[in-house]
């Protein structure tokens, strides 16, 4: 509450200043578009920082589970694998792993420190499903990592194809803009200016 009433008073501070410069209608609008570019689009970009910040790429998912499988492949439990691989991934994963690391050696399950690691990463579900699977049955885990490997590599590939599309979509207009002066200069202002004799003759 306390950090909402500094907020709204740093907001009128700052909003107040356009008044003294500019009395009257335009000074009033000018204050009241800073103050709603304080109040809504400061804290909607440090969201969207954040959200960055904490998220993960569908690389950095891949490499994790390419790596583990590596590592389970040599022979390594699977606490083993997470210790080895902990400090050649990227941040936010290298501190998740290194909190799921800590959980365990405080007395933590493994499979509960997984279903933690999987509910602040989503994107981890499928392959920490995995995880628990061969944790409580005893079974294999390379074949199955890589067959999620396979499926997070063509969703990337997917992604990336939705990116190049929507990419082609968006620049339709800036070209059509750079390109709409010349078509002008080049076809219609010859043309008019070929037609304005004619239509001088006609008149006479």
């Amino acid at each position: 509450m306390t950090n909402l009433r500094e907020n709204a008073a740093r907001n009128l501070l700052l909003s107040a200043p356009p008044l003294f410069l500019f009395p009257g209608v335009l000074g009033l609008v000018l204050s009241i578009a800073i103050w709603a570019l304080m109040h809504f689009g400061v804290p909607e970009l440090e969201r969207r920082r954040i959200e960055q910040i904490q998220s993960i790429t569908p690389a950095s998912v891949c490499e994790l589970i390419e790596l583990f499988a590596l590592c389970s492949s040599a022979g390594l439990t699977a606490l083993d694998c997470f210790r080895l691989i902990c400090d050649c991934l990227d941040e936010p994963l290298k501190s998740a792993i290194t909190r799921l690391l800590a959980r365990c050696d405080l007395g933590m399950s493994l499979t509960k420190s997984l279903q933690k690691l999987a509910t602040e990463f989503p994107e981890l579900a499928a392959a920490v499903n995995v995880l628990i699977r061969t944790q409580n049955s005893g079974a294999r885990t390379i074949g199955t990592l890589e067959i999620v490997l396979h499926l997070h590599r063509a969703q990337m590939q997917s992604q990336l194809l939705q990116r190049v599309r929507a990419l082609s979509v968006k620049c339709v207009l800036p070209l059509g803009l750079c390109f709409l002066p010349a078509f002008v200069l080049l076809t219609i202002v010859p043309i008019v200016g070929c037609l304005i004799p004619t239509i001088n003759l006609t008149s006479h």
